[in-house]
């Protein structure tokens, strides 16, 4: 049975139309990223639960971005994808933070930053249906992406000792590869304008990670373009005792070259 469904997916992939030449497309282009969402990390007791907002006061900031997506005539379509995630926080809490091993004073500096830089690898296929209702051309991509995440959070704050009290830093960091799902619409109503819609996403074992992207993109001359969107992505971890539920999300800009 299992054999069955594998010469059937592979023979439908074998039937999709496949691009007459390679193509390439680079873009770099700039997020403007927004975090909310909550953050614990306890290892003995209940664990104080932080708003990334009001209790850290992470900042929002804008990050360059970039990617690369090399269609091929035969073999499967290839995308990387780069993307740094880093905020940072300075607050005074006027209660006390129960953060891993330490419990932080209130009415005290509190330094935090939590990185979330991620790079995708995917494989997929890429379906072209010309001539759709009034639309020029509608292309699907359908595939798996591997995603690693680099995961680093560190508060940084004072705590009372026999003799008065001490700076400390609490940190946890982790490199998570995380297997996901990947579709793509790229939808084409005349030859200089198109409209993207691009979806990542897997729930496993808890863990729940999910990012979608719409973009405009104009064909200023040639093979050079620009274009403008929205990206966000859920992220939800739980991995010993550190626990992230946040979104991100932001308007994107890129330019690029697609030949």
């Amino acid at each position: 049975m299992k054999k069955t469904g594998l010469l059937l997916i592979i023979a439908v992939l074998l039937l999709l139309p496949m691009p007459a030449r390679a193509t390439l497309e680079l873009g770099i282009g700039a997020w403007d990223q927004n975090i909310r969402g909550d953050i614990y990390y306890n290892l003995y007791a209940t664990p104080d639960v932080a708003d990334m907002e009001r209790d850290l006061n992470l900042d929002s900031d804008v990050r360059g971005v970039a990617y690369l997506k090399c269609e091929l005539p035969i073999l499967p379509n290839l995308y990387l994808g780069v993307t740094p995630m880093k905020f940072e926080g300075r607050q005074t809490r006027d209660t006390s933070f129960a953060f891993g091993e330490y419990t932080f004073l209130s009415d005290r500096p509190l330094k935090s930053k939590i990185i979330l830089n991620h790079y995708d690898f995917g494989l997929y296929y890429s379906l072209k249906l010309p001539g759709l209702a009034s639309m020029k051309e509608v292309k699907v991509d359908l595939g798996l992406n591997l995603r690693t995440a680099e995961l680093d959070v560190n508060v940084t704050g004072s705590v009372a000792t026999n003799d008065g009290e001490r700076r400390v830093r609490e940190s946890k960091d982790y490199t998570l590869p995380i297997p996901m799902l990947y579709g793509a619409v790229q939808i084409t109503p005349v030859e200089k304008i198109s409209l993207e819609f691009e979806g990542r996403g897997v729930t496993l074992q808890g863990d729940h990670l999910f990012s979608f992207l719409s973009r405009i993109k104009f064909r200023v001359h040639k093979a050079f373009f620009v274009a403008a969107g929205y990206r966000f992505d859920y992220i939800r971890l739980d991995e010993d005792d550190l626990n992230i539920d946040s979104t991100v999300g932001g308007a994107l800009f890129e330019t690029g070259i697609e030949f």
